[in-house]
């Protein structure tokens, strides 16, 4: 979840916890292991448009390099033999 990993000051500018009696944190990232945080459930403000939405969500994008990642995968030709072996 963008909340565990992502620097927010303001988790009220984008998100709603649904029971306001809630212990929750102001700000972003959040250790979700804390046992407080168990119960929580978080939504996006019904009030934010599509378009800030995905300002935040690109924000998880990775940011290596496009030739850093094609590197780390293989080619189909690469994998033919083994691609199966599971069925």
């Amino acid at each position: 979840m963008c909340l565990a990993t992502l620097t927010i000051s303001q988790i009220s500018d984008y998100f709603v916890v649904t029971d306001p009696d809630e212990v929750f944190p102001t700000a972003s990232p959040i250790d979700w292991s804390n046992p407080d945080y168990k119960t929580v459930k978080v939504n996006w403000r019904e009030d934010l448009t599509e378009l800030e939405r995905r300002r935040l969500l690109t924000q998880l994008l990775p940011q290596a390099p496009y030739r850093e990642w094609v590197d780390k995968f293989k080619r189909p030709e690469e994998v033919m033999d083994t691609v199966h072996d599971h069925i």
